[in-house]
């Protein structure tokens, strides 16, 4: 009975197409590059930053992530400690 429920149960989320929307990726895209400000985060790096690490005003550390020809991302670092910048907390976005 447990498994009959749970195979309706798993049939019914299947069949729906939910998925999960982590910190918003995947809706609200868009094709024009001028709409990729919308991902920035209020404080981020300006686009003439050089540095490798950014801090933003709330003690969350990035790193630079950029491959030739496209625009920087900015990844969390998790525990910056080698640079002298405390550990990300639960408030801290994956990337800016």
């Amino acid at each position: 009975m447990n498994t009959a429920l749970l195979a309706c149960a798993l049939v019914a989320v299947t069949a729906t197409g939910a998925t999960a929307d982590i910190q918003g990726f995947a809706t609200g895209l868009s094709r024009d590059i001028d709409d990729a400000s919308v991902w920035t985060v209020a404080g981020g790096p300006p686009r003439n930053f050089q540095g490798d690490y950014y801090t933003t005003s709330n003690n969350c550390t990035y790193r630079r992530a950029q491959a030739p020809g496209y625009a920087p991302n900015w990844i969390l670092v998790l525990n910056p400690h080698h640079i002298g910048r405390p550990s990300a907390h639960r408030g801290c976005p994956g990337m800016l």
